[in-house]
């Protein structure tokens, strides 16, 4: 349930505990690893952020299908209060259709979760 994974470090975390095989297990430690020690050597070092998850993965594992690119930008999208609710709207849809998503059940509790708390009343 996307709900579960609202922070990016849960996001990146369930994304690899789906992840397999014996080449993509030592990327896994090997990043594994690389994190650990930067939280030890640098106290300003923060988790990755979702998006750089995502380049990470593509730059070492190539571009990943149209389904899931489109997937995961929809699930990493955030309404931004200094834009129109029309163009979140409109990126939404447009994200959801390229996933094919198109399930008002599945969409609706998806779309409400990335408003403020205000907007979500609304609805």
């Amino acid at each position: 349930r996307e709900q579960d994974y609202t922070t990016d470090k849960s996001k990146i975390m369930m994304a690899l505990s789906h992840m397999a095989g014996d080449q993509v297990d030592e990327w896994k430690n090997n990043l594994a690893e690389f994190w650990q020690n930067q939280q030890r050597t640098n106290p300003n070092w923060n988790f990755p952020s979702w998006n750089d998850f995502i380049l990470n993965l593509q730059g070492r594992w190539g571009p990943i299908d149209l389904v899931t690119a489109a997937s995961t930008k929809l699930i990493a999208l955030q309404y931004d209060p200094g834009d129109r609710i029309d163009s979140f709207i409109v990126k939404f849809e447009n994200l959801a259709m390229k996933a094919g998503i198109n399930e008002d059940a599945a969409l609706l509790p998806m779309f409400r979760l990335k408003l403020p708390a205000p907007m979500r009343m609304k609805i």
